[in-house]
This record gives structure tokens, C-alpha cells and sequence, in this order.
């Protein structure tokens, strides 16, 4: 699980790394054609727990807040 982050035009520019269904929009002799973003960049089944944990994951890092994670580990590195 995991989340892909870019600007637009360069991720309509990259080719996807891997083929599955949800990627391909058409296929002909000449070409394949890639669906549009974010399609483009799913392959396979959904991990639907993945995305579920993800959630819960940022949530909890929200309610601690990003500053206090910092100061903590700013602590443990001295």
C-alpha cells in the first residue's frame, strides 16, 4: 500500500510500470492505449485493508501532529 504523488503532466507523460486490466484502455495492432490518471497507475486488485490501515495511520499521525512527531525524534537522534 502505498500512495503515488506528482504533478499531473508529468505523470500523464510516464508509462506505467507494470500491465494489468485497469491500465489499458485500448489495444490495437499499432498501440497500446493507457487509461487516463489515476487508473493508469492501479494495477491489479485494490488492496481495500491497505487503504483502510493507510487511513487510520494518517489519522492517528494527525491527531499527534507532524511538529510533535519531529521534536520526538529530534530527541531520540541527540
Amino acid at each position: 500500500m502505498g500512495i503515488l504523488y506528482g504533478k499531473t503532466g508529468l505523470l500523464e507523460r510516464m508509462p506505467p510500470y507494470q500491465a494489468a486490466v485497469t491500465l489499458i484502455s485500448m489495444v490495437t495492432f499499432e498501440k497500446t492505449h493507457y487509461n487516463t490518471l489515476p487508473y493508469k497507475f492501479e494495477a491489479g486488485t485494490p488492496h481495500i485493508a491497505g487503504g483502510l490501515g493507510l487511513a487510520a495511520a494518517i489519522e492517528y499521525l494527525t491527531e499527534i501532529g507532524l511538529d510533535a512527531i519531529a521534536a520526538y525524534e529530534h530527541e531520540l537522534l541527540r
